[in-house]
């Protein structure tokens, strides 16, 4: 009866520990990435304020690279002019990101390339049309995203 009554006492402290202090706050943003029309396979168009990449891929569907490797924390380095992706990039176009902590290297859709064993996460991407007719991409950012320079 004893242990019963201990194991009831830890179980229901760690869900209140967890709760008040284990710091598992996730925070969602939404952000509106602008008309569909400013996206081209291959192109990427960085948003630098929140770590995000957005690329046309090659299906033609836009994808959301996070600029975070959750490995090393640290935010990549997004390179337009790195031929070394090119016949692995959407649209054999240049560019590549590199963790500037590890010198893992992905391609411009954030497929791993050299070095990395993972791609780069990537972020849930909408469609809605706004009041005047216009289809913007909006990306779901999900996570306590701090980086390391």
């Amino acid at each position: 009866m004893v242990g019963l009554a201990l194991v009831a006492v830890f179980g229901i402290g760690g869900v209140v520990w967890g709760g008040l202090f284990a710091g598992t706050h996730i925070e969602v943003q939404q952000l509106d990435a602008g008309p569909v029309s400013q996206f081209a396979i291959g192109q990427v168009v960085a948003y630098p304020d929140v770590n995000v990449y957005l690329v046309g891929i090659d299906d033609g569907r836009i994808r959301a690279v996070d600029g975070i490797v959750k490995e090393s924390g640290c935010a990549v380095r997004w390179d337009p002019a790195d031929e070394r992706t090119r016949a692995a990039n959407a649209g054999h176009g240049v560019g590549s990101y590199t963790d500037p902590c590890s010198g893992d290297v992905w391609t411009n859709a954030g497929n791993a390339f050299s070095g990395a064993k993972t791609p780069l996460r990537t972020f849930q991407v909408n469609y809605e049309t706004n009041d005047e007719g216009v289809q913007h991409v909006w990306v779901e950012v999900i996570g306590n995203r701090d980086s390391r320079p």
